[in-house]
């Protein structure tokens, strides 16, 4: 299969979400702070962004060979950008712990920035698959080329193990969380806890 063909593939699929992603009835989890939308919308992405900039200061200081991030990227941002934006993505040559570890991760810290807010499963994948997006063509397009395999794994991974734990803090939160559930929690879905507490 070819890369354009891939690519009509994801942005049917990404287009798909979006247009379902908002109409589509569901049980609404009943977390101490169920915010409006778009608000919480807002505030995950304010955390996001504050992730994503921690992120990218500790990519950046990590060795070339693991990141895969030019030295001293300022210095070509622009036609990075633009290579980004008129080339298709590319299969990165990253390791299997960024690549599939590290991405499915991100991936779930973006959709549980708004579900452990009230949000439901649909908006929380739709804003998954938008802050991978802005992540992909945004933030990494700077430094190096948009990445077909990190734009397949983040959302549909990162929804997957987003959506596992936050059925699992759910199901912990019922009896009220004991000391090693709270440290669970504190791991696998870390926005429950910003935007919750342990409550």
């Amino acid at each position: 299969m070819s890369i354009s063909q891939w690519l009509r593939i994801l942005r049917t699929g990404i287009l798909a979400v979006f247009m379902f992603s908002f109409g589509l009835p569901e049980a609404r989890p009943q977390f101490v702070k169920e915010r409006p939308f778009p608000k919480r919308e807002f505030i995950g992405t304010g955390e996001i962004f504050a992730q994503e900039a921690l992120m990218s200061g500790i990519l950046y200081l990590t060795p070339k060979e693991f990141s895969k991030w030019e030295d001293k990227f300022w210095l070509h941002w622009g036609s990075n950008l633009k290579r980004a934006y008129t080339s298709p993505p590319v299969w990165d040559k990253d390791g299997w712990v960024v690549n599939y570890v590290g991405h499915p991760v991100q991936g779930a810290l973006f959709f549980n920035s708004v579900r452990s807010q009230g949000a439901g499963f649909w908006e929380s994948a739709a804003f998954n698959v938008f802050q991978t997006l802005l992540w992909e063509y945004g933030i990494e397009a700077i430094n190096e080329q948009p990445s077909i395999n990190d734009l397949i794994t983040t959302p549909l991974c990162g929804i997957a193990l987003g959506e596992l734990a936050h059925q699992a803090t759910k199901r912990m939160k019922r009896g009220g969380f004991t000391l090693g559930e709270k440290i669970l929690v504190t791991i696998i879905d870390p926005y429950y806890v910003i935007n919750n507490g342990y409550k």
